[in-house]
Formats: structure tokens, sequence, C-alpha cells
């Protein structure tokens, strides 16, 4: 992977942050009264959102573990899923292009979601692939950081 490439999969994630954490102030100041498990779902995207930044900024600057933690930011985002009174799935945190199949969720319609249900509440039938994090994710399992140069890497401080 080229340098560019890599930074511009960094950048990616770092404006998934900035997107997730804009989609939080807004629903949340939106509405007259938030309800406490509305905040603890905010504050867990924004927790998300905030691993994505810090997988932008360790992937831009050349850090070792970069690579697995921008997998794991992008692998959690790539399904969407719900399987009528068996499971729903997915999790958006503010920057997506999503192939849809089927009647989407209206609990992922919001660019900021992280839903996971299961059993009888569960309706209808629903795939998605958000190809952002799907593009992102095969380029970064297809790189291997040891083809880059010693001197592009830093290791994190102690």
């Amino acid at each position: 992977m080229t340098t560019g490439m890599r930074r511009t999969i960094a950048v990616y994630e770092m404006l998934t942050f900035v997107g997730t954490l804009a989609n939080v102030v807004i629903t949340l100041a939106s509405l007259p009264a938030v309800p406490p498990p509305l905040y603890a779902v905010g504050v867990v995207a924004l927790l998300a959102g905030g691993a994505s930044l810090l997988a932008g900024i360790w992937l831009w600057s050349g850090r070792l573990g970069a690579r697995r933690l921008s997998l794991i930011v992008q692998a959690v985002q790539v399904p969407r899923l719900a399987l009528g009174g068996i499971v729903e799935y997915g999790v958006a945190l503010g920057l997506s292009a999503v192939l849809r199949f089927g009647a989407e969720p209206a609990a992922m319609n919001p660019p900021v979601h992280l839903v996971l249900g299961f059993g009888q509440n569960v309706d209808g039938c629903f795939i998605g692939v958000n190809v952002l994090a799907a593009a992102a994710f095969t380029l970064l399992a297809r790189w291997r950081p040891e083809s880059v140069p010693i001197s592009e890497l830093t290791a994190p401080p102690a």
C-alpha cells in the first residue's frame, strides 16, 4: 500500500469521527428532553468514533498497531443485517455508503447508529454492506506493514 493510500484511509477514519461527533451533538441538541438511554448510546457512539479517530491518527503517522485497530474499526461497520425474529445488527459511525437489499429497519436509518438485537422484536429481512468500510477493510487486510520501510514506522509512545 502506498503512503498516499494509507493516508487516504486515515483521513476517512478521522472524518468518520467528525461525522459521528456532529451527528450525536445535533441529535441530542434537537431533542427537548433526552432520555438517559439515548445519552448512553451517544457515549458509546463517541467512544467508537474515538477509536476511529485514533486509528486514523496512528495510520497517518505509520504507528505500529494502526493496521490492527483500523481493521477492527472498519470490520464492525461493514455488515448490516436484519433477519426477522432472529438477529439485527448494524454500526454506522457517521460516514457510510450502503448497498441495501430489503427494507432497512428504522433503527438503521440515522447516519450514526449502533443496533444489536435478538429475538422476536426483530422485524423484516434486510442485508446491507457499507462499501466505504468494506473498501478500507479490504485495502488494509491486503496491506502488509512489513513491506513499509522501517523509517516510515514509529513505535507508539511508552
